[in-house]
């Protein structure tokens, strides 16, 4: 059986995740969870007769979990109200594990900052993303600290209510810790409050060395975008039972390091799940599944500024590339007719000011001249 209260679909297969190809078809998440009866959860892959179990109180029943994971804080009106009466900080969102879902929206400018922050989100990342959403590269792999600084403090400067958490791209933590620290801090120094990097145990003397210099670290797991070409594309991470368990190792050791929240991307619902409750700090899901934290997505994605590819993770809430395509269309055709700009959209000298031009303003033709 299924968890999130909706089955795997059927006839699917395994493909890409997706960000050029997101457009693939439907995964295939290749895992069921079996409640125990010690209580454990067991995740089965259905093409290995491995297991794995983990006893995390995982044997109550989605709605009770479903519940426990919307119940909202004392005195709260809703869960916005709650979450923005005051600017969001690291202590904050830590504190909201197992409660009001946490809402992050990846933006990269001042703008979508603004809005983000005016909408009540609590998180905005400025994700390494923007190489491919905004700078028009294939991968993350072209991002540039240079360019995390930049966009990191365009957002900074909309002095945004949301906790401001800027990725490290790809080979900035990598080499040695110490490495690591000295660029994080130029993210800080660009505004964010926060630094988020990719990878489990792996990254662990990188995430305390980071905690040790008072930057706090946000974990990433699963489909880690930065590691495109070791997993052969972006497909869904942790179908099978060794990966699964893998992931929860690497979740815990995460959380154990100094991580203040950790992102699960691309793995199947159940395995979120059991990573979620696994570990003592919010996750935050995109692509997997009802049972984190909180959610993100990104900005251009659910406002419909991005219609080139339809992740099977996203919703969309607005349709804004086809109103602004409409808006700018109205434009063109507005200055051809010559019905912009209005006498009202237009400066005018005084009376004394146009008799005294040579020669005198006929009309558009003559301006032109």
């Amino acid at each position: 059986m299924t968890t999130g209260g909706q089955a795997p679909p059927s006839g699917s297969s395994a493909g890409s995740f997706g960000y050029r190809d997101r457009h693939s078809g439907h995964h295939s998440w290749g895992l069921a969870a079996v409640a125990s009866p010690v209580g454990h959860t067991e995740v089965r892959s259905s093409s290995s007769a491995a297991q794995f179990s983990h006893t995390a109180g995982l044997g109550a029943t989605a709605a009770t979990v479903d519940s426990a994971h919307r119940r909202q804080p004392e005195g709260a009106l809703d869960g916005r109200s709650a979450a923005m009466a005051q600017h969001v900080t690291v202590p904050v969102v830590r504190a909201r594990k197992g409660g009001v879902p946490l809402v992050m929206i990846t933006a990269y400018d001042a703008p979508g900052a603004r809005i983000t922050s005016d909408a009540g989100a609590d998180v905005i990342l400025v994700g390494d993303s923007l190489g491919m959403v905004v700078l028009g590269y294939e991968d993350t792999l072209q991002v540039t600290l240079a360019d995390m600084v930049h966009h990191t403090a365009a957002v900074a400067r909309a002095r945004p209510d949301a906790l401001v958490v800027a990725d490290l791209p790809w080979l900035t933590y990598h080499l040695s810790p110490e490495e690591t620290v000295r660029n994080a801090a130029e993210l800080i120094r660009a505004g964010a409050q926060a630094v988020k990097l990719e990878g489990g145990v792996a990254r662990v003397p990188m995430v305390e060395a980071l905690t040790r210099a008072e930057i706090p670290v946000m974990g990433h797991i699963g489909l880690t975008p930065q590691s495109v070409h070791v997993m052969g594309g972006y497909k869904v991470q942790g179908r099978h039972a060794d990966a699964a368990a893998a992931l929860v190792a690497d979740g815990a050791a995460l959380a154990g390091a100094g991580c203040f929240a950790i992102v699960l991307e691309g793995i199947p619902a159940e395995v979120a799940r059991v990573v979620t409750e696994s570990v003592s700090v919010p996750t935050i899901g995109i692509g997997a599944g009802p049972w984190c934290d909180g959610q993100v997505l990104v900005f251009h994605d659910l406002l419909g500024l991005e219609d080139r590819v339809l992740p099977r993770f996203v919703r969309r809430y607005g349709a804004l590339k086809a109103d602004a395509v409409s808006a700018i269309r109205s434009y063109a055709d507005d200055v051809r007719a010559r019905r912009f700009p209005s006498d009202d959209e237009s400066y005018h000298a005084a009376g004394e000011v146009t008799a005294a031009l040579s020669p005198p303003l006929a009309g558009p033709a003559s301006r032109l001249a």
